[in-house]
């Protein structure tokens, strides 16, 4: 008895001290992230995963270096591993709507994979998970987007010649008409 009881109590404490040892490692994280030192702030956040990828804190360190490669670091493809990761091991997190947000806005703004960011913005639209207000503010945010446009009207024709100034401009159209269709239009009135 007395070996099971020392046993279990090895066991809790051992359990507490990696649990204290993540938490000081991710405390460093964070304060390496406030510090404006990216780069080794995800380097922490990626060793948290590594010991515990599937803990609460272990998630929250996927997530925190997710975002600090896409908005920081300009590495959009590994910022994208690391999201669909988080999708694939907290499935059933309240984050999901907001992850799937997440990756739609890097496939359209920074990697300009419109349909690839349809695709996810339709999987968030479709979940359950996700609010009224939320869901309204994500179709008013697609579908505000600047999709590719035109060739703007001041650009250079193609064939590579400047255009002559005024060239594309209707005429001016005088606000009075000649005197001549005045007393016309005088006439036909009766005056």
């Amino acid at each position: 008895m007395w070996r099971l009881c020392s046993f279990l109590l090895l066991a809790t404490l051992s359990a507490c001290t990696i649990q204290s040892s993540l938490s000081n490692r991710y405390l460093s994280a964070e304060k390496l992230w406030t510090e404006k030192n990216y780069a080794a702030a995800v380097l922490e956040f990626d060793r948290i995963v590594k010991e515990s990828p599937n803990t609460s804190l272990g998630l929250q360190s996927l997530w925190r270096a997710s975002m600090t490669r896409t908005l920081f670091l300009n590495q959009q493809e590994d910022a994208l591993k690391g999201l669909l990761s988080f999708i694939e091991r907290a499935s059933s997190s309240e984050l999901v709507p907001q992850v799937q947000r997440e990756i739609g806005d890097i496939y359209f703004s920074k990697l300009n994979q419109y349909s690839k960011a349809i695709e996810y913005y339709q999987k968030l639209l479709t979940a359950k998970k996700f609010s009224d207000e939320d869901r309204a503010q994500t179709t008013c945010t697609v579908s505000s987007r600047s999709w590719p446009r035109k060739r703007p009207r001041s650009a250079k024709p193609r064939d590579g010649q400047p255009r002559r100034r005024g060239a594309t401009r209707r005429p001016r159209r005088n606000s009075l008409p000649p005197r001549e269709s005045w007393r016309r239009s005088a006439r036909s009135w009766g005056a």
